[in-house]
C-alpha cells in the first residue's frame, strides 16, 4: 500500500504503529508531497477507561482504536495552510458481551456508555483544534472520518421513530413516546436506572455529533448539503448492519450514517457531497464494499482568503 501511494506521488503524514498494539491506527492521512509541506502532525488520544465509577461502559477503549490524528500542510506554490483530522471514535462494542449474552438494557446502556465516551472525545479534539486554529488562525480545516455515532435529527426526523417507540413500548409494557432530545434522553434513562452498572444521560446531552458541532465552530458538510440541495436525501455510510448495532435499532429502516466531514465555514464552500458506492441511488449494504465496511464520503470545496486584520 505504501508503495503504491508513493508511486502515486503521496505520502504517509505518519504511519507509525500504536504503541500499545503494534497494529496501524485506524485513522491515517495521506498528502501530495510535491504540493504541500507538512508542518505539524500529532495524535490526540481518545482513551478513556471504561471500568472507571462513572459507569462508562465494559470495554477500555485502545489508543488504537478510538483516536484523532491532525496534521498541518502548507501549500508549496501559494502558502495557504490546512488543517486536516481524521478521526476514528470510540465504538459501541455490543458484540463483546460474555458469550454473546446480552439483554436490551445491557445493549442501551453499553451504546449510551460509549456515546458518553464520544462526547469526551469530541471535546478534546475540539479543544485541540482549537488551539491550531490559534497557531494557524487563516487555515482552512477538515474534520472527518468513522465518528461511529449518528446526528441524532436523523432519528428525529426518521419515519422509523414510531417504529422504535412501537418496540420500546413493547419491551417495557408501558407506553413510550419519543419525539425530541429531551424525550429520549428521559426515556433511556429509564432503561439505565434499572441496572448499576450504567450511568444515567446528563440532562444537557445534546449527543457527541452535536457536541463536536457546537465546540469546533465547523459546519457538517452532510447537513450543509441536504440543506442547499446539493443532496435530496439520505443515504447510508456504512456497509452493514451487524456487528454494533442494538437489535432494536437495526429492526429500523434507519440510515446509518456514522461518518462525516466537517469544514471551516468562515474561508471556505462545501461544492459537492457523495457517498460513494459502486454506482448514484445504489445504497443497499449488501451490494458493495470498499477495502473496510463503510462507504467513503466524498466532499470538495472551494476555498477564500480570510482578510488580513
Amino acid at each position: 500500500m505504501t508503495a503504491l501511494f508513493n508511486d502515486l506521488g503521496y505520502d504517509w503524514a505518519d504511519n507509525t504503529p500504536s504503541p500499545d498494539t503494534g497494529r496501524t491506527l485506524l485513522s491515517d492521512i495521506i498528502y501530495q508531497k510535491d504540493l504541500f509541506d507538512m508542518l505539524d502532525y500529532g495524535l490526540v488520544k481518545l482513551l478513556y477507561d471504561d471500568s472507571d465509577p462513572n459507569g462508562r461502559g465494559g470495554q477500555p477503549v485502545g489508543a488504537d482504536k478510538a483516536i484523532a490524528f491532525y496534521a498541518v500542510f502548507q501549500d508549496k506554490n501559494n502558502g495557504e495552510q490546512f488543517i486536516q483530522f481524521s478521526t476514528h471514535w470510540d465504538a459501541n462494542n455490543i458484540w463483546d458481551a460474555p458469550n454473546g449474552e446480552t439483554t436490551p438494557v445491557k445493549e442501551i446502556g453499553w451504546v449510551s456508555s460509549h456515546e458518553l465516551n464520544r462526547v469526551r472525545g469530541a471535546l478534546d479534539s475540539a479543544a485541540k483544534l482549537a488551539d491550531l486554529r490559534e497557531q494557524y488562525p487563516k487555515a482552512h480545516v477538515f474534520y472527518g472520518g468513522d465518528l461511529n455515532t449518528i446526528d441524532l435529527n436523523i432519528l428525529f426526523n426518521s419515519a422509523s421513530l414510531q417504529t422504535l417507540n412501537v418496540m420500546l413500548s413493547t419491551m417495557t409494557g408501558s407506553i413510550v413516546s419519543i419525539k425530541d432530545l429531551p424525550s429520549l434522553i428521559s426515556t433511556l434513562n429509564l432503561f439505565l436506572s434499572t441496572s448499576t452498572a450504567f450511568a444515567n444521560l446528563p440532562d444537557d446531552f445534546v449527543g457527541s455529533h452535536k457536541a463536536f458541532w457546537d465546540a469546533s465552530g465547523l459546519m457538517d458538510a452532510r447537513t450543509e448539503a441536504l440543506s442547499t440541495g446539493i443532496i435530496t436525501s439520505e443515504q447510508d455510510t456504512w456497509t452493514t448492519s451487524e456487528p454494533g448495532i442494538p437489535d432494536v435499532i437495526a429492526g429500523m429502516d434507519l440510515p446509518i450514517i456514522i461518518d462525516y466531514a466537517f469544514y471551516s465555514k468562515d474561508n471556505m464552500r462545501l461544492t459537492g457531497y457523495k457517498v460513494m458506492t459502486n454506482g448514484d441511488g445504489v445504497s443497499s449494504r449488501d451490494d458493495y464494499m470498499f477495502i473496510s465496511d463503510h462507504f467513503p464520503v466524498k466532499t470538495t470545496y472551494t476555498y477564500y482568503k480570510l482578510a488580513d486584520e
